[in-house]
């Protein structure tokens, strides 16, 4: 009886780093590159084993999962590997119209989508109100799905597709150059996370934002294509809107514009938005240019403006009032803006 309390005590010292082992790990879901291995971690989701997923916003349990396979010859259903669906404009139409199913109370969840594919050719046109877009698997050398084509979200005053997040994403233009993803005024909480856009030789703008509140893009690449060409306008554009533009963050991207603006900002009534340690690389025309915008932070940013002096208005504009640690390195050296005079 003795001998079996000692080791019923001895247990329950080892219990909990057996439950931790199991369920309490962080998943980063940039390196789950099978499906089946991630519905398994989505089941033990389910089951309340593992909780990272629900801290991460990812795959609610209260939402509908969906599956995309661009490398299927033909369309499923789209509610598991198996049976995905082949385009990513199919799952997005199924989880849009899922959330508004009055019926079950669907439009206080949250779906998600899980990307595969090889480069999968499509112009969007719709994206799916409160719903994950991530990108699994591999396309050639990169750890994320890629989809191929310009896209170009309708109005608002058609469909609103509020809260729609986009993880880990390739985007590539399919030749016809232009704007490779420009999303319009009220499309808000709109959020990319670490997606990579691939400038084209004829690009202009990498992504462009209408007066969309309670934006994010956080992590992500805006690159020059294999020859060294840029976006020749911007690689992040944010338009004038209607009315005060609030909540928009622009957060730890990397971002080679080419010969255009690292990112252009041109809403003139700002509230509360951030541009924030950021790295940006511009040949010809400046890192950051908010017009002096009062509203928007620019903070512990680092330019590079190999065409252009390093001064102030010059390589970059924006309010010295709202700014704080940015670091600039032009054709005759480098600086902080604000320089440790400027008030």
């Amino acid at each position: 009886m003795r001998r079996l309390i000692t080791v019923l005590f001895i247990f329950s010292l080892f219990m909990p780093l057996v439950v931790q082992a199991q369920g309490s790990y962080p998943i980063n879901y940039r390196n789950v590159s099978n499906p089946r291995s991630l519905t398994d971690l989505l089941i033990d989701r389910f089951k309340g084993v593992d909780t990272s997923l629900a801290s991460a916003g990812i795959a609610d349990p209260t939402g509908t999962v969906y599956w995309v396979d661009g490398n299927r010859s033909t369309a499923g259903n789209g509610l598991t590997f198996d049976t995905a669906f082949n385009t990513l404009s199919a799952a997005l139409a199924a989880s849009h119209a899922n959330i508004a199913v009055t019926s079950r109370r669907k439009w206080a969840s949250r779906n998600t989508i899980f990307v595969i594919g090889d480069a999968i050719t499509e112009d969007l046109t719709k994206l799916a109100q409160k719903t994950d877009i991530i990108g699994l698997g591999s396309y050639n050398q990169y750890k994320k799905a890629g989809i191929i084509g310009a896209h170009v979200i309708e109005a608002a005053a058609t469909a609103h597709y509020m809260g729609c997040r986009i993880y880990n994403l390739q985007f590539r233009d399919d030749g016809a150059g232009g704007i490779l993803f420009d999303i319009p005024i009220n499309q808000n909480g709109i959020e990319f996370i670490d997606c990579d856009f691939q400038s084209n030789a004829t690009d202009t703008i990498g992504l462009r934002l209408g007066g969309c509140h309670d934006t994010k893009i956080t992590n992500c690449t805006f690159r020059t294509n294999t020859s060294g060409v840029g976006f020749s306008t911007a690689a992040i554009q944010v338009l004038e809107g209607a009315g005060a533009l609030t909540n928009v963050n622009i957060t730890g991207c990397q971002i080679n514009a080419g010969a255009g603006v690292g990112i252009d900002w041109n809403e003139t009534t700002t509230i509360n938005s951030w541009i924030v340690g950021n790295y940006i690389h511009s040949t010809a025309a400046m890192g950051i240019d908010t017009d002096d915008e009062a509203g928007v932070m620019v903070y512990d940013n680092r330019i590079l403006t190999s065409g252009l002096a390093q001064a102030d208005d010059t390589s970059n504009d924006f309010n010295i009032l709202y700014a704080g640690r940015n670091i600039v390195t032009g054709t005759g050296g480098t600086l902080y803006i604000p320089t440790f005079t400027d008030d």
